[in-house]
């Protein structure tokens, strides 16, 4: 798995660039798990996460893509 790692010269925050090959896998469960690469994660808890990162300021949905004022919307 290759992905960029990087800490915000502006925060504290350690940014990591999602990649296509580090989509977690969604479960219906309620919990989290990782076996090696793979990783599973419940909808819920990141739903919830998205929506506490919106609120917070730490997650920006870039504005050139083209559904970014609907996932804004939803979350």
């Amino acid at each position: 798995m290759v992905y960029e790692r990087w800490t915000d010269p502006d925060s504290d925050f350690e940014k990591v660039r999602v990649t296509s090959d580090m989509c977690p896998r969604l479960t219906a469960g309620a919990e989290e798990t990782q076996e090696g690469q793979i990783h599973r994660v419940a909808k819920t808890i990141l739903i919830s996460r998205l929506e506490a990162a919106m609120h917070a300021k730490e997650l920006h949905v870039a504005a050139e893509l083209s559904e970014a004022e609907t996932l804004r919307e939803e979350l």
